[in-house]
């Protein structure tokens, strides 16, 4: 996946993330939560 679908998914809220200093920080278990929910949808 590119950079720029994380960032439209942290912005759009589907993915929980913090923003320290200039990088966001996504928890492991959140991202692979939410491809496996991708992936059903297909």
């Amino acid at each position: 996946m590119s950079p720029k679908t994380v960032r439209r998914w942290i912005a759009e809220g589907e993915l929980p993330a913090v923003k320290l200093h200039r990088q966001w920080r996504v928890r492991a278990a959140e991202l692979d939560s939410l491809l496996e929910g991708e992936s059903d949808a297909a």
